[in-house]
């Protein structure tokens, strides 16, 4: 049977996805990340949570409800919060986006790091070297640029969880009774995840990152300590909020940046030579001024604060594997080992092998986590 498979993307920042993702599984249609059996091991004529996943009752409230799925037959959805491909071309894409501001912020609070905000935003994602502002940005873009997408809101389903859900079903497909429909949004209120992560963090106290946080739309809002810093995420997002439907105030200048080119960063990089980024995000190809990442403030920081960033080995690695390309600063390395002390795990290690730059540019590097993923499975 064919199988109508759907990519449910989203930023990296917390948008409300895991909403969507329960609604789904309540409704019997599989939902997966890297690829299904890393995520289900078949049980009889259904499917069980392969035991490596457990940890995803933490924020999934069904998984905790229920062993057995009896999935619906020809469709699946892919869940992602990395940038699109080729792959994604001519797939149904669901987009769940957030105000950008409430989706920096949101990041800030629920990851409680010992820094402030400004700084927060300011580091450089591992991967891309672009602060989390372009990092979100440019991300986001090139995700609305696939000519599949249909957008969902975190604000409308705040407003309105049934009909968001509804719309979301017609979009890919799935017909429900309107039962259903209730019984899946009743199944997955911020009040039924957050019990699942307290009934999580009682097993697993060892755990004490919080996932789930009672955000709200406009919550940045409240946020007075750092306006200046939410005023250059609404400058610099600006096309992407209006694009959107999000409201930003009428300064009359362009979005900041806008002369700014991103293309001599992106071809630097091997990281982006096999994504689509949105042309339109990279700004203008003849400008006054092209990007030029500076990272020279990160010279001074030591192992133990790349730690307190939360950062495991494989990002660490994958940090300094980015510096290199671009030829920056290759002095960081001096702080691996500790790093790995510090952080040690095995599965950042062997991701740490499979995503080097060689496996990249073969495009092997999907093929090796799933192949890898599929093992841990048949441990099971």
């Amino acid at each position: 049977m064919k199988v109508n498979k759907i990519i449910l993307a989203s930023p990296k920042e917390p948008c409300g996805a895991t909403w969507l993702i329960n609604c789904l599984l309540e409704l019997g249609v599989m939902t997966y990340r890297d690829c299904p059996l890393a995520l289900w091991v078949p049980f009889g004529a259904g499917f069980v949570l392969n035991r490596h996943n457990n940890h995803l009752a933490k924020w999934l409230p069904v998984l905790g409800g229920r062993r057995v799925f009896n999935f619906r037959q020809g469709i699946e959805v892919q869940w992602t919060h990395e940038w699109p491909n080729t792959s994604h071309q001519n797939l149904k894409i669901i987009y769940f986006a957030r105000d950008s501001r409430d989706a920096l912020f949101s990041a800030f609070k629920r990851d409680s790091l010992e820094f402030n905000f400004d700084d927060y935003v300011r580091f450089p994602d591992v991967f891309s070297l672009l602060d989390r502002i372009d990092n979100h940005r440019i991300h986001a873009e090139s995700w609305l640029s696939l000519p599949n997408v249909t957008v969902v809101r975190f604000e409308d389903y705040k407003r309105d969880a049934v009909g968001t859900l509804r719309y979301v079903l017609s979009a890919i497909g799935v017909d429900v009774s309107d039962v259903d429909v209730e019984r899946a949004v009743n199944s997955s209120t911020f009040e039924k995840a957050a019990a699942a992560e307290r009934r999580y963090r009682e097993r697993h106290p060892e755990d004490s990152r919080f996932i789930c946080r009672s955000g709200t739309a406009g919550e940045y809002q409240n946020n007075v300590a750092d306006k200046s810093t939410i005023q250059e995420i609404e400058d610099r997002c600006r096309p992407l909020l209006l694009r959107l439907g999000y409201p930003v105030a009428d300064s009359g200048a362009d979005a900041m940046g806008a002369n700014m080119s991103f293309r001599s960063h992106l071809r630097s990089l091997s990281f982006f030579h096999p994504l689509l980024v949105s042309d339109s995000a990279l700004g203008p190809p003849v400008v006054a001024k092209e990007y030029r990442c500076d990272l020279s403030w990160l010279e001074a920081k030591s192992a133990d604060w790349f730690m307190c960033r939360n950062l495991s080995y494989y990002e660490y690695i994958s940090l300094l594997r980015s510096i290199k390309e671009l030829g920056i600063h290759p002095a960081l390395a001096l702080g691996r080992r500790q790093v790995w002390e510090g952080r040690k795990s095995y599965l950042d290690l062997i991701r740490t092998f499979l995503e080097r730059p060689l496996l990249k540019r073969f495009n092997l590097s999907s093929f090796a986590m799933k192949t890898y993923f599929r093992l841990q499975a048949l441990r099971s």
